[in-house]
């Protein structure tokens, strides 16, 4: 049984007409949007980064703290 949805999906054709409207009606705020969405990316890149290297000076503030604790029970 094919289901309901199947019958309404719209086509290649249908795709591209809807596009187009959507640019017409939007188009001088693409660009903005545009923009808008790679600043957001780039951000989201540096807050990555931010958190990829503090994660990295605990994990070596905890390694130093261990191999200190281990030199002190080691002696």
């Amino acid at each position: 049984m094919t289901p309901l949805f199947a019958w309404f999906a719209p086509g290649p054709v249908e795709i591209t007409i809807i596009g187009i409207i959507a640019i017409l009606l939007f188009g001088n705020r693409v660009p903005k949007l545009a923009r808008s969405l790679g600043s957001s990316i780039v951000e989201f890149k540096k807050g990555i980064s931010g958190v990829t290297e503090d994660t990295k000076e605990i994990v070596e503030e905890l390694d130093s703290a261990g191999k200190a604790a281990k030199e002190a029970v080691d002696s």
